[in-house]
């Protein structure tokens, strides 16, 4: 009995402990892990939270191509109607996802680059931070303008690139119906630099393509290039005769009415080309 509980002892004393595996190691199983096993990884234990961390904002970090996550979020004006969480479906788990907002009452303004663009109601100014990962903190943003109402005056948000992998980044948005205006936030600037879009143009969307922005007008079926590099935003060129979209060649009979709710988007494709989504519901009923 005694040499067989020595042997058992013997076999605890010899597990590996995986909380010791050397950095470089942890590294090369980093790498083969999409942005949710990242997740768990980091919920290990606290060396690979260290590890994962420092692997993410680290210039060698390149997400793998993975099925994007959806976001699910209301802004609603009552507190009473706010969500203290929000909800991410993912596609390619086909399940949903609830993370603990930072703050219950602050608004959702955008997301890009898997961070968020809030809006504290209590102070009134706007912060970056990553939903994912609250060990980066928030960065917090210079107020934009008074005329500014963040709830219904926001457009759309886009991070040149992400704040995790470097701190040289400029995010741009757009406020305000008529005229809009198109502003521009460098990292460590204490303002936003801003211009007026012509008046009868609105933009819808926007993206960062090769270091511009890219906004696509409905009314004027055009794309506009923006180059946000310098001290005033220059327009470069543009793209017109964007085609016609789905619910405009739709052949509708006499005896069928249809209502048409529509956004389109701009998307950046792992080829790197600049694609046009256009989200269309149609509901139609007999006159």
């Amino acid at each position: 009995m005694a040499r067989s509980f020595d042997l058992q002892k013997k076999k605890r004393v010899a597990m590996p402990q995986w909380s010791e595996l050397e950095a470089d190691v942890l590294e090369l199983i980093l790498k083969r892990l999409a942005a949710i096993d990242i997740i768990r990884f980091k919920a290990v234990c606290k060396c690979w939270n260290i590890a994962a961390s420092s692997y993410v904002s680290s210039p060698l970090y390149t997400p793998m191509l993975q099925t994007p996550w959806i976001m699910f979020h209301h802004n609603c004006i009552t507190k009473k109607e706010r969500s203290s969480s929000l909800t991410f479906f993912s596609l390619s788990e086909n399940k949903p996802f609830k993370i603990k907002k930072d703050h219950e009452d602050d608004l959702v303004l955008g997301l890009s680059h898997g961070w968020l663009l809030n809006f504290n109601v209590e102070s009134r100014t706007p912060y970056l931070v990553n939903p994912f990962s609250s060990s980066e903190g928030k960065i917090q943003l210079p107020w934009i303008d008074r005329k500014f109402f963040y709830l219904r005056n926001f457009n759309s948000v886009v991070l040149s690139s992400g704040p995790s992998r470097s701190k040289n980044f400029t995010i741009a948005i757009i406020n305000s119906f008529f005229p809009q205006r198109l502003s521009f936030w460098d990292h460590g600037d204490t303002k936003w630099r801003s211009i007026d879009i012509l008046f009868g143009k609105v933009y819808e969307h926007m993206i960062c393509h090769n270091g511009e922005i890219y906004a696509f007008s409905r009314n004027t079926r055009t794309v506009d290039v923006w180059d946000f590099h310098g001290v005033s935003p220059k327009q470069t060129f543009y793209i017109e005769g964007v085609p016609q979209t789905l619910h405009e060649q739709w052949k509708v009979t006499k005896e069928k009415a249809y209502s048409v709710q529509r956004r389109i988007y701009l998307v950046e494709s792992w080829l790197e080309d600049v694609l046009f989504v256009d989200k269309v519901f149609l509901k139609e009923s007999t006159i």
